[in-house]
């Protein structure tokens, strides 16, 4: 009887130690699956933070792109016609032989023919209202052509490189987010410095930018002799101008700041002028359309000379406003 009470016994220790080694082997499979599962949870979130990174970079190229080209265009604005024509001829001839040979071509066609001017003449303007040209591109929504979009909305060149800084502001935010979800710190601390020094060299160009236009408004207003043009209204929202010259000018004596579109507030619209030496006419037209239902100046300066010398009598200013 003693026997089979111990062997009874054995078998129900035998049986707890079995029981108990099932009961500890549950948790420590449960383990490894949560840990399995947080490294695949931590690979998604790297792998989307990759992904956003990669989006925060080309976003900043594109912001990147279209800021040098304000950059570089800012400062020169009251470089002559001419030297920028001779900046983009060196430029191109760099580029290929052809290239060399096609832009002689080119300037011995656009050179304006020798007029005789009596010496107590000047050259007379007349603006003449042309048909506007209208740029019917369809955007495709990729990041480049919404920060086109978004240029598009300002005229002036103040608007446009605040709206880069507002861009630059908006991937400062996605940064932030990015930090406090735990991004390597390398990585943001990269993108976040190129940030910043995109923006200082955004705040130097509208230093400039608002010394040039400092120089213009004070010109504008201070010139009571300026003659007067009846006021345009209304006009289309991509208007060009075509302003008509009795004689060929000097294109050495000619500007982006010798023709000017001025806004409501008195700032620069960014606009291009172009020589037109067949009909002794220049041409200025704006890179962006203007605000429907604001009101504009066109503001002719009299430092325009003929090829001979001439300056004109007076300067010319016409306000007009976009229907």
């Amino acid at each position: 009887m003693k026997k089979f009470v111990l062997a009874v016994a054995a078998c129900v220790a035998i049986g707890g130690v079995a029981t108990t080694d099932s009961v500890f082997a549950a948790p420590k499979n449960e383990v490894v699956q949560q840990h399995g599962k947080q490294q695949e949870k931590e690979k998604q979130q790297n792998q989307g933070q990759i992904q956003q990174l990669k989006s925060i970079d080309k976003q900043l190229n594109n912001i990147e792109g279209k800021f040098k080209l304000y950059q570089s265009k800012i400062p020169k604005l009251s470089s002559s016609i001419e030297e920028l024509q001779k900046e983009t001829q060196n430029a191109q001839s760099t580029e290929t032989t052809d290239a060399v040979v096609e832009n002689e071509q080119v300037s011995e066609l656009a050179e304006p023919q020798e007029e005789t001017v009596a010496t107590e003449e000047a050259p007379t303007e007349e603006v003449v209202v042309e048909e506007p040209v209208v740029d019917n591109e369809e955007l495709d929504g990729n990041s480049e052509e919404e920060v086109e979009s978004e240029l598009k909305k300002y005229p002036g060149y103040e608007g446009k490189l605040n709206a880069l800084l507002n861009r630059l502001n908006g991937v400062s935010n996605r940064l932030n987010g990015l930090s406090s979800k735990g991004a390597a710190t390398e990585e943001l601390q990269a993108r976040i410095d190129r940030v910043e020094a995109m923006k200082v060299e955004i705040q130097k160009v509208k230093t400039t930018l608002t010394q040039i236009e400092k120089k213009v408004k004070e010109e504008v207003t201070q010139d009571t002799s300026a003659e007067e043009k009846e006021s345009q209204t209304p006009v289309d929202t991509t208007k060009d101008w075509t302003i008509q010259f009795s004689k060929g000018i000097d294109i050495s004596t000619l500007s982006n700041l010798d023709i000017v579109v001025l806004d409501e507030e008195q700032n620069l619209v960014e606009t291009t002028i172009s020589y037109l030496p067949d009909s002794n006419a220049v041409k200025i037209s704006s890179s962006q359309p203007y605000e429907s239902g604001k009101t504009y100046t066109l503001y002719i300066g009299n430092d325009i000379s003929s090829e001979s010398g001439l300056n004109l009598k007076n300067s010319v200013k016409m306000t007009f406003t976009v229907k």
